[in-house]
């Protein structure tokens, strides 16, 4: 296995090591799993540091892949440079720490090593219903503002999705909230192209998980990204407040056709259930 990359001021040589040294897995906790491929809550000695991380490994997916990650585009790459994008923008974001690649039989192996962020996902804040009134608003606001500033920024990430979401802190006033697979962000090509599908993601799992959020909650998501997007783009511009709610009331719509032209909502792995078979494995 070598290193491919190693993320700014991280000693490349010693995630290899760490990641080979005997029993450096052993006590992982496996989140997600999906043939051969896997994703696992770890710590590591890296360079004398014991380093809290989250490793997925991605090994199956047949000749196509394998031609991908030999020309760098790859799953994990592309995980890497969404990162690296929403991060360079100011959108949190769990750092890429270390890409690893093994060639071998078949397509293959890599190896990506994350920060792992604390704190629950939002499909897991919507499923415990722990937060205060305004906290959630709180937590709304900042999910629709996110978005948005995707989308201003000239992407949209497709899988924008509440289980993909960290929410590391909320109060009554303000969260903070990171992504934390930027593998399928993609280029938005103007106008609102993309924000109605992140909109509806923030429905759908949740909706097929049996935890929707409710229509106050998500209005707050819409008028909130409304906002954001006056506020970052001249197009969207004129009287505030009166653009802002016909904005609001657009997204509203586009979202709620791409939620309606979905189907079944079940999704096929329940994230809310771990690997074991237990409630918020992961």
């Amino acid at each position: 296995m070598t290193t491919v990359r190693a993320g700014p001021g991280e000693p490349r040589g010693a995630w290899l090591a760490a990641l080979t040294a005997p029993g450096a897995l052993e006590g992982a906790e496996v989140l997600k799993r999906e043939g051969e491929d896997w994703v696992a809550a770890a710590t590591l000695r890296v360079a004398g540091v014991d380093r809290r991380v989250v490793v997925k490994r991605r090994r199956g997916g047949g000749g196509v892949e394998g031609i991908k990650r030999g020309g760098g585009a790859g799953r994990l790459m592309r995980q890497w440079r969404g990162s690296t994008w929403l991060a360079a923008r100011g959108i949190a974001t769990a750092r890429p720490l270390a890409l690893l690649r093994r060639w071998g039989p078949s397509c293959g192996e890599e190896v990506l090593v994350m920060e792992r962020l604390e704190g629950p996902s939002l499909l897991e804040c919507l499923a415990s219903r722990g937060l205060t009134r305004g906290q959630e608003r709180a937590l709304a606001e900042e999910v629709g503002r996110m978005a948005a500033r995707m989308v201003a920024a000239g992407r949209y990430n497709r899988d924008h999705k509440p289980s993909n979401l960290i929410v590391t802190g909320v109060d009554e006033r303000s969260a903070t909230v990171a992504v934390i697979d930027a593998v399928a962000i993609r280029v938005s090509v103007g106008g609102l192209r993309g924000l109605e599908r992140m909109l509806a993601s923030l429905v759908i799992e949740p909706t097929g998980c049996g935890h929707p959020p409710t229509a106050w909650e998500m209005r707050r998501v819409v008028r909130a990204a409304a906002g954001e997007l006056v506020a970052r783009v001249p197009t969207f511009r004129g009287r505030e407040g009166a653009r802002v709610g016909a904005l609001a009331r657009v997204l509203w719509r586009a979202a709620a056709e791409v939620v309606e032209g979905h189907g079944d909502p079940t999704p096929r792995v329940d994230p809310l259930v771990g690997v074991g078979g237990k409630e918020g494995g992961g």
